[in-house]
């Protein structure tokens, strides 16, 4: 699992998972045991930091030659 915060919300490739998308959103301040999943969210704000973090995450899988790198690129949130 790899996972990167903006302030409370944390997103987590997990493709391991078998999830569809294979990402989870978490926001911390409210669900410190990270059981409700956002990733479906409708919630602008969410959608924007969705997109941010995906790009974080592809950044440092690329920085660290991660071979699951081309399979999380094809996962667009």
């Amino acid at each position: 699992i790899l996972g990167v915060r903006a302030g409370d919300l944390s997103l987590h490739w997990a493709p391991d998972a078998h999830e569809v998308p294979p990402f989870r959103l978490y926001d911390l301040a409210a669900d410190p045991d990270e059981t409700n999943n956002l990733i479906h969210s409708k919630d602008p704000g969410h959608k924007a930091i969705i997109k941010e973090l995906h790009a974080k995450i592809l950044a440092k899988m690329q920085e660290t030659k991660d071979p699951a790198l081309k399979l999380a690129e094809t996962h667009k949130n």
